[in-house]
C-alpha cells in the first residue's frame, strides 16, 4: 500500500472521503480503557463509509451495515489473573506484560472465530490491518497473511521497543519507558536508575517475552519465518494515542503521529438522580474512581480504611465509584455507585476535585474538562503520569504505600483551595 492511501485511510478521521476501504481491527486487551480510542477511530472510519471487521471485547453500539464484530469479551479474565489493586513496581510489571500478552494470544489463537479471521481461512482481502501496538506480536502476522499495511494504535505510550523499530529517538532520561517514573530533576543516581532499568527492559525483552511470543508463532503461525523481534518493528505506521502534554516530548518521524484525546467529546445530560445529588451539593463534590482495572473493592482492608477515614473529614460530598452495592463503615458523605459516565461527570461545575489511579484516559478526561487530580497510582504508566500531572502544576501524587489519613487529607485540601 502507498504512504498515499494510507494517509487517506487515517485522514477520514477529520474528514468525509469518497473512497470506501476495507479494513480490519485487531484490539484484544480486555480492559475498556484500552478499547475507548480504539472505538472512536472505528465510528470515525464507519461516518467515512469504510467497511470494518473489529474484534474486540467491547463491541460499539451501531446499526452500520458496514461493520462486522466479533466480541471476545473473554479477554478480561485474564487481567483478573493479576492483583492490581496492589502498588506493581516497573521490574514486576514486566513480568506482568510478558504473562499476560502471551496467555491472551494463546487463548485468542484457540477461540475458533478470532483465529479463522486472523488466519484468514475464508481468503478475505483487506486494504489495511489497524492492531493495537503492544507485544501480542504472534497477531503482528497479519501483515503477511493479509499481504497489507500494517497499522499501529496505541492508547498509551509506546513502549520502546516499538519506538526503536519506527525509527524514533531513544534517550533514557529524555524519552523514558512509561514503566520508569522519572523526576523533573533526576539525580545523578536516579539518572543511573533509569539506565539500568532501560538495559534491564531490552534484556527482558530479548530472553523472556520474544522467546515466549516466537513459541507461540511456531505453534499458530508455522508458515512464518519471521520472529517476534522482527515482528516488533513491522508496523508501516502507528497512532500513538497521547498528547505531547502528557507524552514525553521527542522528535517522531512521519510514520508516528501523536493524537491523544480521541474518545473526548461534548458532554452529555447526566442520569437525572446523579444530576440532582450533584446539583444539591451545598460545597462540591468530590470524585473517586481508581479506573477500571483497579478496583476499589479490592483494596488491602487498610488501605481502604484510610480512605474512608479521611473522606469522613472532608466537609464535601463524596462520589466514589465502588464495585460493591455496600461499604462496611461507609461515611455519611459518600455515595457509591458501581459505573458512573465519567468523562460527562468531570464535566459538572460542582466537581472539585478528581481522586484517581493516573490511567492516560483519566488523565485526558480531566484535562479536558478542568478538574484538579490527586492522583494515587498503582501500576504500569500511571506512576509516571502523576508525576507529570503534579510537574505540571495539575495535581498532587500520593504514595498508595505510604497513605496516611493526614497526608492524604492535607493533599486534597491543598489541592481544592489552591487558586491555580
Amino acid at each position: 500500500m502507498s504512504c498515499l492511501k494510507v494517509f487517506l485511510v487515517i485522514s477520514t478521521l477529520l474528514i468525509q472521503n469518497s473512497s470506501s476501504y476495507k479494513i480490519l481491527i485487531i484490539f484484544p486487551t480486555g480492559s475498556y480503557s484500552h478499547q475507548r480510542p480504539q472505538q472512536a477511530v472505528s465510528e470515525g472510519l464507519l461516518e467515512a463509509g469504510h467497511q470494518l471487521t473489529i474484534l474486540t471485547p467491547n463491541p460499539i453500539k451501531t446499526t452500520n451495515p458496514n461493520v462486522t464484530q466479533v466480541d471476545i469479551k473473554f479477554t478480561y479474565e485474564y487481567l483478573k489473573m493479576f492483583d492490581l489493586s496492589a502498588s506493581i513496581d516497573a521490574y514486576e510489571m514486566l513480568s506482568l506484560v510478558a504473562t499476560y500478552f502471551t496467555r491472551m494470544t494463546d487463548g485468542l489463537m484457540n477461540h475458533k472465530e478470532f483465529a479463522d479471521i486472523v488466519k484468514n481461512v475464508r481468503n478475505e482481502k483487506y486494504d489495511a490491518v489497524i492492531i493495537e501496538a503492544l507485544p501480542h506480536f504472534p497477531l503482528f502476522t497479519a501483515k503477511e497473511i493479509f499481504n497489507t499495511t500494517l497499522i499501529g494504535l496505541v492508547t498509551l505510550e509506546m513502549m520502546p521497543m516499538f519506538h526503536r523499530g519506527l525509527g524514533n529517538v531513544i534517550h533514557p532520561i529524555l524519552h523514558p519507558s512509561f514503566f520508569t517514573d522519572v523526576p523533573k530533576n533526576p539525580t545523578l543516581w536516579e539518572r543511573i536508575g533509569i539506565i539500568h532499568f532501560l538495559i534491564y527492559e531490552m534484556y527482558w525483552e530479548k530472553y523472556d517475552l520474544f522467546p515466549a511470543c516466537d513459541s507461540l508463532i511456531k505453534k499458530y503461525f508455522p508458515e512464518t519465518s519471521k520472529t517476534s523481534a522482527e515482528l516488533a518493528q513491522s508496523l508501516d505506521f502507528v497512532i500513538e494515542g497521547v498528547t505531547p502534554v502528557l507524552g514525553n516530548v521527542r522528535p517522531i518521524v512521519p510514520n508516528t503521529v501523536q493524537v491523544g484525546s480521541l474518545h473526548i467529546k461534548e458532554p452529555k445530560e447526566l442520569p437525572s438522580s446523579l444530576k440532582s445529588y450533584l446539583d444539591n451539593s451545598k460545597n462540591g463534590v468530590i470524585y473517586l474512581s481508581f479506573g477500571s482495572n483497579v478496583k476499589s473493592a479490592h483494596l488491602k482492608p487498610e488501605i481502604r480504611k484510610t480512605i474512608m477515614d479521611t473522606l469522613r473529614k472532608l466537609n464535601y460530598d463524596i462520589l466514589w465509584k465502588y464495585e460493591n452495592d455496600t461499604i462496611e463503615g461507609k461515611p455519611d458523605n459518600v455515595r457509591i455507585e458501581k459505573w458512573l459516565p465519567q468523562i460527562d461527570l468531570l464535566a459538572h461545575p460542582k466537581i472539585k476535585l478528581f481522586i484517581t489511579q493516573g490511567g492516560l484516559q483519566s488523565m485526558d478526561e480531566t484535562l479536558a474538562r478542568g478538574v484538579p487530580v490527586v492522583v494515587i497510582p498503582f501500576f504500569a504508566d500511571q506512576d509516571t503520569n502523576a508525576q507529570k500531572m503534579e510537574s505540571y502544576g495539575m495535581g498532587k501524587r500520593l504514595d498508595v504505600n505510604h497513605l496516611t489519613v493526614e497526608s492524604f487529607e492535607k493533599t486534597i485540601l491543598e489541592v481544592i483551595n489552591d487558586p491555580k
